[in-house]
């Protein structure tokens, strides 16, 4: 669930306009799904660094990367102007998404001290983070049925299971 969600997590930058014209629809969820593709590439790049499954520094030293990787997303989704009708699902995404890298931040320090792999994501492993976990991938979820209610598809890596 934790790799779904970080793929869902995101990467692009596409600004609007310097007079502050919004984006339409399709531009928007363009670039959403442009901030989705370049974060998952960065987020696989982190996991394909680890070579031995059973080195607990392996493990901490690519999630500990992660929160800044989530954040780079928040980022380019806080610089999208979106279009009107999508605003409200825009602010609880990209709120969502920074709950999310809090989260995996607390995370990530709570495994510092882990003397094992299984001891690490133990450590990792807390109501906090699944809720907003969860919290993240509802608001992923809600944009992109929000893009389907206009016709545009697009699969934003959203954890679906719910759908």
């Amino acid at each position: 669930m934790v790799g779904i969600l970080i793929a869902a997590a995101g990467g692009v930058v596409a600004c609007s306009d310097d007079d502050g014209e919004r984006m339409t629809i399709a531009e928007y969820v363009a670039a959403l799904d442009a901030i989705d593709d370049e974060n998952s590439e960065r987020t696989d790049a982190l996991f394909a660094s680890i070579t031995d499954e059973n080195d607990v520094d392996q493990a901490r030293n690519a999630f500990s990367k992660l929160p800044g990787e989530l954040r780079r997303a928040v980022s380019q989704a806080e610089d999208l102007n979106p279009p009107e009708e999508a605003q409200a699902k825009h602010d609880a995404l990209v709120e969502a998404l920074d709950e999310f890298a809090d989260a995996m931040q607390d995370a990530a320090n709570a495994g510092a001290d882990a003397t094992s792999v299984e001891k690490f994501f133990a450590a990792v492993e807390s109501d906090g983070f699944a809720a907003a976990g969860e919290g993240f991938a509802k608001a992923c979820l809600d944009m992109q049925n929000l893009a389907k209610d206009k016709g545009i598809t697009v699969d934003l890596g959203c954890d679906d299971d719910e759908d």
